[in-house]
């Protein structure tokens, strides 16, 4: 399958920058293909725009393999809105703020599908007749038909209309916002279009823009035979040692329920970890699902921070494979001692470098914790590896308790979707516990709902502790998250800058401990006063 696909866009007349935005993206067997419109009373329309287009077309990279593409469409629109929704919340105080228009496609084989929300729309051209397949959202009436009624971002329930269209070679497809389709009608869309198979001309026709103006034409190339079809999840039955799967065999579980296994590969003797979905998911789609998209995140996130990860050759799809490292985990090390406050250091410059890799994907890591980080020594200094994608989520996904409950930020048992800030505050669970070998508020379980009041003081549990670094601690697991390190680099700040750490102490912590010199002066100024009084009381 190739298209022959183009853009264009102009911001409106005396504007500097245009609040539009436009991705697409060839993928093996599929082309994605997304417009959209900051919403011009939205705060950070533009941004919402910029944001909608990339997640969309980056998230069918990891599309679980039992989604169709229609599926897939709605199901990423809908999350994409709920990020929206609740980074405004999180950022500006309300939903709205990061609001725009979206119009996406998906072409496979000889089939379109496209989904659209709000005035950006999606036409077809074939033997010179123009078609339109999205769905205007708007009131009606010339007076009123700038009025929207649905978009993205606007609140957490949304409709998208959703479309399918059988394509053929020639058809060509237009991806426009309101800024085209409203001083260009649609006769005069199908002449340009007709003679330019290109976005350009589009774009030059609208002689002074009142809008910004964006196009993305697509002129549909042969399609191959069929459309694209990803390889079926294969759940296996109970494993074994000595079981032979994807040219691997099975040496010994790694875990308590034996779906992780050590492993050696058959062609070449190497040992690796074969990671199999759960045994539920053989009549659970939704842990199918789950376990596909878990495939497709460890293959993308390629990255020194992590085991490499491959999916051995099979078709169907039964299990992946992950880099064999020999070394312990950061648990494991804790049973013996905790880490010196150097390797301390060193661990939480890795975890805000691994959070900081996930964010540039729109992604947290979701259950930072001692057991999925390994540690390698080399002489004096310790390595780090994280492991578990399972758990990977994205940036603002939908509240909820997965993850380990010690290590869970206070905000995410009242409902706040993931965020930075509750990643830094498994961070600082996590550095607190090497530091100390000790929770900051006691050991959690699973369906507590718990009540955090002062965090223990690491550096009365570690003696050998700096002040600053026990500052460090203190603040990423503030249960205040208004008190805590609001981003990454502000965490990386401290742990590499020691000497410009401000002490952080607890709302409730004693004056004594907060200022002791100050509570001598004030006791000496007392003292001097008493002395005084009872002088005179003398006289």
């Amino acid at each position: 399958m190739s298209h022959h696909v183009t853009t264009a866009s102009v911001p409106g007349t005396g504007r500097a920058r245009s609040d539009d935005a436009c991705a697409h993206r060839q993928y093996d067997g599929l082309y994605v293909a997304a417009v959209a419109d900051g919403i011009g009373s939205a705060r950070a329309g533009g941004e919402a725009a910029v944001l909608a287009t990339r997640r969309l077309v980056e998230n069918f990279e990891t599309r679980p393999s039992g989604w169709s593409v229609d599926r897939a469409l709605v199901e990423f629109t809908t999350q994409i809105n709920r990020q929206l929704c609740e980074e405004a919340l999180h950022r500006y105080g309300g939903e709205g703020a990061l609001g725009c228009t979206l119009a996406a496609v998906a072409i496979s084989g000889d089939m379109m599908w496209g989904v659209n929300l709000g005035d950006t729309e999606v036409l077809l051209l074939r033997d010179g007749e123009l078609r339109q397949l999205s769905e205007r959202h708007t009131l009606v009436g010339p007076e009123k038909s700038h009025v929207l009624t649905r978009a993205l971002g606007l609140d957490n329930t949304i409709a998208p209309h959703v479309f399918s269209w059988r394509v053929a070679a020639g058809d060509r497809v237009l991806i426009c916002t309101d800024g085209v389709t409203r001083p260009l009608d649609q006769k005069k869309l199908g002449e340009l279009l007709g003679r330019h198979p290109e976005a350009a001309p589009i774009i030059r026709a609208i002689e002074e823009p009142e809008d910004d103006a964006t196009a993305l034409v697509i002129e549909i190339g042969t399609p191959s035979a069929g459309t694209m079809t990803i390889p079926a999840l294969l759940v296996p039955g109970p494993l074994q040692a000595g079981q032979e799967w994807a040219g691997h065999s099975l040496l010994r579980p790694l875990d308590p329920a034996t779906r992780v296994w050590l492993a050696r590969r058959l062609r070449d003797g190497v040992k690796c970890v074969l990671k199999f979905a759960p045994s539920d998911a053989r009549h659970d789609e939704k842990l199918r699902a789950l376990f596909s998209s878990e495939i497709s995140q460890a293959c993308r996130l390629q990255s020194p921070f992590f085991p490499a990860a491959e999916v051995p050759p099979g078709d169907p799809v039964c299990c992946y494979s992950l880099e064999y490292i020999e070394a312990p985990t950061l648990r494991e090390c804790l049973t013996q001692h905790p880490l010196i406050t150097e390797e301390v250091i060193l661990l939480g410059r890795f975890l805000t470098a691994v959070t900081q890799f996930l964010l540039q994907h729109d992604l947290v890591h979701g259950d930072l914790k001692p057991e999925n980080i390994l540690v390698r020594r080399r002489g004096i200094a310790a390595e780090f590896t994280l492991l578990d994608f399972g758990s990977v989520a994205p940036l603002f996904a939908p509240p909820s308790r997965a993850g380990t409950a010690s290590y869970i930020a206070p905000e995410r048992f009242q409902g706040s979707p993931h965020s930075e800030r509750t990643e830094i505050y498994g961070i600082g669970v996590t550095l607190f516990e090497a530091a100390t070998r000790a929770y900051p508020y006691g050991e959690i379980e699973r369906f507590q709902n718990p009540r955090f009041t002062s965090p223990a003081r690491p550096g009365r549990l570690n003696p050998a502790l700096p002040d600053w670094l026990e500052s460090v601690l203190l603040r990423s697991v503030a249960a205040d998250p208004t008190q805590r390190y609001q981003h990454y680099s502000q965490l990386t700040f401290d742990l590499e800058h020691p000497d410009k750490v401000e002490p952080f102490f607890a709302p409730d912590t004693p004056l004594l401990e907060r200022n002791p010199l100050l509570v001598w002066q004030l006791l000496a100024a007392l003292l001097a006063a008493l002395n005084l009084l009872q002088f005179f009381l003398r006289k």
